[in-house]
């Protein structure tokens, strides 16, 4: 969900769990990312506090708990 410009919150990216590991989350939210690519601010509340590793990765930053942001 995203203004087109200014936010976006990313919802759910689930994987099934015979498939997570395997690189499909990462290569999702890659294709997600660029899709979004010119949003100033990228959210996103994982379910899990062990996602919190996951987004990091991807240039997230953890802010306010178990919410995590990425801007552009």
């Amino acid at each position: 969900m995203d203004d087109s410009y200014w936010s976006a919150n990313i919802d759910c990216l689930v994987v099934h769990k015979d498939y997570q590991g395997k690189g499909i989350g990462r290569k999702l939210l890659e294709i997600l990312l660029e899709q979004i690519k010119d949003i100033k601010y990228i959210n996103v509340a994982p379910d899990s506090r062990k996602l919190i590793k996951f987004y990091k990765k991807a240039g997230f930053s953890l802010i306010k708990g178990c919410y995590l942001q990425k801007r552009n």
